[in-house]
């Protein structure tokens, strides 16, 4: 039995090929075949362990049982072959994706890293506030924190409560509903408020904030920029007060006046709507980068652009493909001045460069702008960063400033003109009406004195009508005249004791002939500097303006008083009398205006018209409070140190008020 299954062994060794296994086989024998499945299997051996020496750790599980049980057969080791192609091929194609995977990572990182540096660069103080589970984690604060509010980004990670610390008191709730609402708001507008910068100084910004949310609908990272608008604000409150200061200059007295008001006015509402529009212009949706409003570059020294920001592709007409095809000179019209390159180079190493000079525009335009250039260093690369500012609407708007400034400088001179005249003309008028006055009331005296018992009664009543008229008319004169001297009346400053002379004038003109003996109540008085006559006539008005308005009390009583304000002080003078009502407040100063009948409070409507002109001349301000029944309260304020007052341009800006 042994002997036949060595046979069939043999047999089906021999089927299956095996070289060692014929007993017919011409060849060496039995050592040969041996010899032969010794060297098959040293050749395996050899392969698995360069294999494992080159794909160390060592072959996967699967290969290398795949080539242990091909060892000892010729036929195995085409097989043993053959799985290692296959091997290889299977690292080759990973190898492949490790690679790829690696070139994306570099050039991720070489994108970061070139965000980041311009991010450093512009202006604006870029933010990124980061939540977990509606919790705040971290947050991230740009270099410019510290230009913008004066904190470093050290110090906003030492102390997550400074930003809120230094929101400005009166804008804080209003900032944090802003921040409230914006989950509701992705993208909201800018809000502009204020914050208390390191230095305690008080600072406007413009917060523009948008808010990304997870995958559950939740708050995961708000990103925002702040500008500092600081110097905006001001110069919108400085043309807020200049166009308060037209608007005082100009008043409706005749209708050509009239005409050049509404000229006026035409012209502050025109520019009230280009403010308008220049903040519309600034409220636009932005992102951390793309926000910016000036056009941003990345060159390289040779001024070839790496990389740029939508809004120089805005500004200069060009698509960003375009831009990264050509250099910085393309963007100089051929008139523009060249600068040698070492000279750019050391300017860009010191403090950088700020130029305002000229660009060109894809269409051949060319416009004004503010260049300003720093050198960085991306990935051990000098490069250059520029920022380019648009000048178009800042020299649009001088050039209309101007406009408005030659316009107003010529409507001054024609009320000044005017004005002149309708002084000439007044004091002609007052003077020459003096004498047939003077001759009309004489003869009606003589008539009453002469013939007096010849007329009848009802002719006496006319001859006291006339009498009466034409005292009221020679009052009427003698303001005019006065306030006709008003403008060429010598201007002599001095120390004036208001007190002394207020108690003098008020024993002039207060005794009464009847019981209702006036009072007078004097507080603090300061002394102030001043012409002393237009005070005195000053004074003399308003006090017998108060008495006049307060005889029909039983006991009238006047006060007055004062206090110091720097370098002006300000007056008062108060009486119980009938009182008006503030809506005709305007009219008190204007000439000729008057709120009670003649019949019951005799007057020219010219001493309160007095008053405003010699405060005018003086550089000061006069106002009147009231309520019907309750008395009248007049503020009037004079200089109370040496000043240089200009009396005749004061009084030509109150002529145009």
């Amino acid at each position: 039995m042994r002997n036949g299954n060595d046979s069939d062994m043999r047999e089906k060794s021999a089927l299956r090929g095996d070289p060692c296994a014929s007993p017919h086989r011409q060849g060496p024998g039995i050592p040969g075949a041996l010899a032969g499945a010794a060297l098959c299997a040293l050749a395996i051996v050899l392969l698995v362990e360069l294999l494992e020496f080159i794909l160390a750790p060592g072959l996967p599980a699967p290969y290398r049982l795949l080539l242990g049980a091909a060892a000892g057969t010729a036929a195995g080791l085409v097989s043993a072959w053959y799985v290692v192609f296959r091997m290889l091929k299977d690292y080759r194609r990973n190898l492949d994706g490790i690679i790829g995977r690696l070139r994306t990572e570099e050039e991720l990182q070489r994108s970061e890293e070139r965000l980041g540096t311009l991010i450093r660069n512009i202006n604006e103080y870029v933010y990124s506030v980061y939540f977990t589970g509606g919790t705040l984690s971290s947050a991230f604060h740009s270099p410019q924190s510290e230009k913008v509010t004066g904190y470093t980004p050290a110090e906003y990670e030492a102390d997550p409560d400074l930003w809120h610390r230094m929101l400005y008191p009166a804008d804080r709730e209003r900032v944090l509903a802003f921040f409230g609402n914006v989950r509701a708001n992705l993208n909201p507008d800018p809000i502009e408020h204020r914050i208390v910068h390191k230095n305690g100084e008080t600072r406007w910004i413009s917060n523009t904030a948008s808010v990304i949310l997870d995958e559950w609908g939740e708050v995961a990272r708000l990103d925002g920029f702040v500008l500092d608008i600081t110097s905006r604000k001001q110069a919108e409150e400085e043309l807020h007060g200049y166009r308060d200061r037209l608007e005082e200059l100009v008043c409706a007295r005749t209708g050509e006046l009239e005409a050049a008001n509404t000229s006026l006015q035409r012209e502050i509402a025109g520019r009230r709507l280009y403010e308008e529009k220049l903040k519309r212009s600034e409220i636009k949706n932005r992102t951390i980068l793309e926000s910016s409003t000036d056009a941003v570059f990345l060159e390289s020294l040779d001024g070839r652009i790496l990389d740029c920001n939508q809004s120089a592709c805005d500004q200069f007409g060009y698509t960003r493909e375009e831009l990264h095809g050509i250099t910085v000179m393309d963007l100089l019209p051929g008139d523009a001045g060249m600068i040698h390159p070492d000279a750019v180079r050391d300017r860009l190493a010191g403090d950088g460069i700020f130029i305002e000079t000229r660009n060109m525009r894809k269409d051949g335009s060319v416009f004004p702008c503010e260049v300003r250039a720093r050198l960085v260093v991306i990935q051990d690369e000098e490069l250059v960063v520029v920022f380019v500012h648009d000048l178009t609407a800042a020299r649009r708007a001088e050039e209309e400033i101007r406009s408005l400034n030659e316009n107003l400088t010529g409507a001054v001179a024609k009320l000044e003109e005017a004005n002149r005249e309708l002084e000439a003309f007044n004091y002609t008028v007052s003077h020459d009406l003096r004498l047939p006055l003077l001759t009309i009331g004489g003869y009606a005296n003589l008539v009453a004195r002469h013939f007096g018992g010849l007329i009848p009664d009802e002719a006496h009543r006319y001859l006291k009508i006339i009498g009466d008229e034409v005292r009221r008319m020679e009052n009427l004169l003698s303001d005019l005249l006065e306030l006709s001297r008003l403008e060429n009346h010598q201007f002599d400053l001095k120390p004036i004791d208001i007190a002394a002379m207020s108690t003098r004038i008020f024993s002039l003109l207060g005794p009464r002939e009847d019981d209702r003996q006036p009072s007078l109540q004097a507080g603090t008085l300061p002394p102030c500097f001043g012409d002393e006559v237009m005070i005195e006539q000053l004074l003399k008005n308003l006090i017998g303006n108060s008495l006049k308005y307060s005889s029909r009390q039983r006991h009238p009583k006047i006060e007055m008083g004062g206090w110091n304000q720097g370098i002006e002080n300000t007056y008062f003078v108060k009486d119980n009398g009938i009182g008006f009502d503030m809506k005709d407040a305007d009219k008190l100063f204007e000439i000729f205006e008057r709120l009670h009948p003649q019949e019951e409070f005799p007057g020219t409507g010219v001493g309160l018209t007095i008053v405003q002109r010699i405060v005018c001349r003086h550089g000061g301000r006069v106002w009147a409070e009231s309520r019907p029944g309750k008395g009248a309260t007049f503020f009037f304020t004079l200089p109370a140190v040496q000043v240089d007052v200009n009396p005749r341009q004061n009084t030509k800006a109150l002529a145009t008020d």
